[in-house]
């Protein structure tokens, strides 16, 4: 069907904001999420053995997750003014969340699909693997304090497994065409991934999840400098994007976790 319509096969992601009930330790809460990863992944797999993938929509099931950990502004030593203004607004942003970045732990769950077909299965996976619809809280996510979900489309560059750094650059596209926003957008991504592990640009999906349309993600390594050298390539890449990513931007940077397969 999309070869037909002369569309690449897009690929999406399932974004959990989530964070600990208060009183619930880091460690045993990373533990119940790790092995609902491990859960979410074990049922995939076997739905997509037991269904056939109609012709021209890929492989039913999921590509991957990813598992981050928001990193503290104080935990950041060594940042530059214009990267503390940006992770101060960062902080502003995931107040928007009902966590509170100073003193609770904001996690974020990814998984990966490719075609709209898919997001079905993502959604009866995640959703009801997690169990949100048991009891209280669920069957798995009994520790979790809030939880927010989010649909975005990967607009370009891809994606790295590893660890480091996850720097995200949440922001509005604002008057820009979306056609010339766009192209911005790809040329932003392709310097950032002539320099650093990977990068990627994602737009959420209309009236699925909140916070801001598009976001800008750069896997980086953990030091100051790289989150700098990282602004400065964004602004250095489009005008527009230098006042709509960084100098109106904020910036939140998670510690990537390693999930189970």
């Amino acid at each position: 069907m999309y070869s037909e319509l002369g569309l690449a096969l897009p690929e999406h992601v399932l974004s959990v904001l989530h964070r600990p009930e208060d009183g619930v330790g880091e460690d045993a809460y990373l533990q119940s999420i790790l092995e609902l990863h491990r859960e979410i992944s074990r049922a995939g797999a076997e739905l997509s053995a037991r269904l056939p993938s109609p012709a021209g929509l890929g492989e039913l099931g999921l590509l991957g997750s990813e598992e981050l950990r928001l990193v503290k502004r104080d935990e950041l030593a060594g940042v530059g003014e214009e990267t503390d203004r940006l992770l101060q607004a960062g902080e502003a942003y995931v107040r928007d969340f009902r966590t509170d970045p100073a003193r609770q732990i904001l996690h974020e769950s990814r998984w990966f699909f490719r075609s709209s077909l898919n997001l079905d299965l993502a959604e009866h996976l995640v959703r009801d693997v997690m169990g949100i619809y048991e009891g209280a809280h669920g069957r798995h996510i009994a520790l979790v304090g809030a939880v927010f979900f989010g649909l975005f489309q990967r607009v370009a560059g891809g994606r790295r497994e590893g660890g480091g750094f996850e720097a995200v650059i949440p922001f509005s596209k604002g008057p820009a065409r979306y056609g010339e926003f766009r192209e911005a957008l790809t040329r932003a991504v392709r310097a950032l991934e002539a320099e650093f592990p990977a990068a990627s640009a994602w737009q959420r999906k209309l009236g699925l999840g909140q916070g801001k349309e598009f976001e800008l993600r750069v896997v980086v390594p953990e030091e100051a400098e790289a989150l700098a050298r990282m602004l400065e390539v964004v602004r250095g890449s489009d005008a527009y994007l230098a006042e709509a990513a960084v100098r109106r931007g904020r910036l939140l940077v998670f510690k990537r976790i390693p999930t189970p397969s």
